[in-house]
C-alpha cells in the first residue's frame, strides 16, 4: 500500500500528500492489503476515492488531510447518489483549485496527481460498463466500486 501511496501522491502539493498517506494510514488500519500481489483495480480504486475525499473534505473545512476520519466521508459518500457523489467531488476538487474535467476519454498523461486519480475513477479503460447499465451515470463503474469500498470498510462508523 505504501508503495502506491508514494506514486499516487508524486509531483503533488503538500496538502495533496498529506491526503494521499492518510489516506494509506486509515486503510491500512482497516484492510488487508497485500504488496505481494501487486494492486487490484477494486482495491486501487477505494484507494484514490479515500485519497481524495481526505483532499477535498480538509480543503473545504480548511482543516488539515490528517484531521478527516473514515466516517467523515463514509458519511459523506452514503448520503450521496452516485452521480451526485461524482458532481460533489469534482465541486470539492474545483474548489480546492483544480480545473476538474467531465468525465470523458483522458488524452495524455494529466500533471496533475489530484486530476489524474479523478480520471482513475472516472475514466478507468480497465472498468468497462455491462451494456447500458451504467449509461445513465456516464461514467466509470470504478467510481460505484471505490463508493461502494468506502462504506464496506468504513460504514460501520456511519
Amino acid at each position: 500500500m505504501w508503495e502506491y501511496a508514494e506514486h499516487l501522491a508524486q509531483g503533488g502539493t503538500q496538502a495533496w500528500r498529506e491526503a494521499v498517506l492518510h489516506a494509506a494510514e486509515l486503510l491500512a488500519r482497516r484492510t488487508n492489503w497485500d504488496e505481494r500481489f501487486g494492486t487490484l483495480p477494486p482495491r486501487e480504486c477505494q484507494f484514490r476515492a479515500t485519497a481524495l475525499l481526505v483532499y477535498g473534505i480538509a480543503a473545504d473545512r480548511g482543516a488539515a488531510p490528517t484531521m478527516i476520519d473514515g466516517s467523515e466521508f463514509a458519511v459523506w459518500v452514503a448520503s450521496r447518489s452516485i452521480v451526485q457523489g461524482r458532481n460533489d467531488l469534482a465541486d470539492l476538487l474545483s474548489a480546492a483549485g483544480h480545473d476538474v474535467p467531465e468525465p470523458g476519454p483522458v488524452r495524455g498523461r494529466d500533471r496533475d496527481p489530484v486530476i489524474a486519480a479523478w480520471h482513475g475513477l472516472v475514466d478507468d479503460p480497465r472498468w468497462i460498463p455491462a451494456a447500458d447499465v451504467l449509461t445513465d451515470i456516464r461514467t466509470s463503474p470504478a467510481l460505484p466500486e471505490a463508493f461502494s469500498g468506502i462504506i464496506w470498510v468504513f460504514g460501520d462508523r456511519v
